[in-house]
């Protein structure tokens, strides 16, 4: 140490002691008894003048003669002690050897030295050559990519951000991470449950490095297993921003707010009528077709025939509430039905078909064929009559069909003259081209009385 140094640091040594006595205060007293304002200039500028230089801006309040002590004692001697009485963060590390501290050989002032000026870098830090692992907490994962000030930038009480190297809370995730499921699920579970460093997003939920599989499973850790296709469904699709209102609200653990009634995503098609018990006809392989668990033989007193089977459920039960119109032909097949007995949509009654009455709906229409072509009726007409009776069907079918395409080729014609405004009339052309149709379907049950019916629609349509 050179001799000026010697000297300027006894001489701050001396007036510690005389500036002690004088002002009765301890060196490390947390509140200085208030003083004079010359004894305060008197101190401070002996200590300017002493000093071998400026205390840095973390050190300033140390400046006086009187604090000379705090740091020092002796000519040479900064031990590390002294540094230790004020930053015991430090001093906690180097006891337990632990944090980059806690590795290191030597005295504080070897790194961190001092009288250089308010603005010196005291801690002589190279941020992008540091090894965070000599740290207490390693980097790992989305960490890496983290910018030093996010977790060690702190706001003095000036307002002014400092860089902080160590003391950063770290113990739970929480400090640095916000909680947005709630204490609720802390209370069973850690973050580490779910999450990894890989981060925090629904991306890398659960991938710790080391894990052969994601340690949350939506089976075991809900009460909302993951089957069939709902396993294919985006999380954000049931756990939108409605449901996680819902958990803040009602300070609900994560997920907890997604509702898990059907209803709540699907639409029910019949409309509360059959309550809310989806799962005794649905299930998540499929809400139709062949997952459908509802068997119309099983759960009904009407077994589907081969002709039944390709229907659509909304081609019989059309307000979807399934309540059965009836088991017999004749709840479904009116029009037919009313053919077969001589009458048909309030129009003036004909003579019966010779077979109403006579024979069931099943001598003519077969269980077994799902698709019956005009053959499949011919050849149940032979099975009673003369095989000449089986060329007799085709020829009434062509009549009614034939009477069926000009009645609505006039219907047509007249509707376009109407579209036009070359026609007037309020007529109801829509309830013609109704009954035209279910003529074209059922007709032939009563072929003359059809006939009678589509000459009348034709002169109709033609007005």
């Amino acid at each position: 140490m050179a001799g000026g140094e010697r000297v300027r640091i006894a001489a701050c040594l001396l007036a510690a002691a005389l500036g002690a006595a004088a002002v009765r205060a301890e060196p490390r007293a947390p509140e200085r008894e208030p003083r004079a304002a010359w004894l305060e200039a008197l101190d401070r500028g002996l200590g300017e003048a002493l000093a071998p230089g400026e205390l840095s801006r973390a050190h300033a309040e140390l400046g006086e003669v009187t604090r000379c002590a705090d740091c020092h004692a002796g000519l040479d001697a900064t031990p590390d002690a002294k540094c230790a009485a004020c930053h015991e963060d430090v001093a906690q590390r180097l006891r337990e050897r632990s944090g980059w501290h806690g590795t290191f050989q030597g005295d504080c002032a070897s790194c961190h030295g001092e009288h250089r000026g308010a603005g010196a870098d005291l801690l002589g830090l190279d941020r992008s050559a540091f090894n965070h692992d000599l740290a207490a907490f390693a980097l790992r994962g989305a960490h890496t990519s983290v910018d030093c000030g996010e977790c060690h930038d702190r706001a003095g009480s000036d307002g002014r951000r400092t860089f902080h190297p160590i003391g950063i809370p770290h113990a739970a995730c929480a400090t640095c991470h916000e909680d947005v499921h709630g204490e609720a699920f802390l209370r069973g579970r850690d973050c580490a449950a779910c999450h990894s460093e890989r981060g925090f997003g629904a991306k890398q939920m659960a991938l710790a490095e080391e894990a052969p599989a994601p340690s949350f499973d939506h089976g075991s850790d809900t009460r909302f297993p993951l089957v069939g296709r709902h396993a294919a469904v985006a999380c954000g699709d049931c756990h939108d921003a409605a449901s996680r209102a819902r958990e803040l609200t009602g300070a609900l653990a994560p997920g907890r707010g997604a509702a898990r009634e059907c209803g709540s995503c699907h639409r029910d098609p019949h409309e509360g009528s059959l309550g809310a018990a989806c799962g005794s006809c649905h299930g998540a392989e499929g809400w139709s077709g062949a997952p459908l668990r509802f068997d119309h033989a099983r759960d009904t007193s009407f077994p589907l025939d081969a002709s039944h089977a390709g229907l659509a459920c909304g081609s019989c039960h059309a307000d979807r509430r399934f309540e059965a119109r009836g088991t017999r032909c004749e709840s479904c097949h009116e029009d037919a039905a009313a053919l077969l007995a001589g009458r048909f949509r309030g129009h003036p009654a004909g003579t019966p078909d010779p077979h109403a009455g006579a024979d069931a709906c099943r001598s003519c229409h077969s269980a077994e064929e799902a698709r019956p072509r005009l053959v499949d009726y011919e050849r149940a007409c032979v099975a009673c009559h003369p095989s000449e009776y089986g060329a007799l069907l085709l020829t009434r079918k062509r009549l009614v069909d034939g009477l069926v395409v000009e009645a609505e080729a006039k219907l047509r014609a007249r509707e376009l003259a109407r579209e036009r405004g070359d026609a007037a009339g309020g007529e109801d052309l829509a309830a013609l081209a109704a009954e035209l149709e279910a003529l074209a379907r059922s007709g032939v049950h009563n072929v003359p009385l059809a006939e009678a019916i589509l000459r009348d629609a034709a002169r109709e349509a033609a007005r």
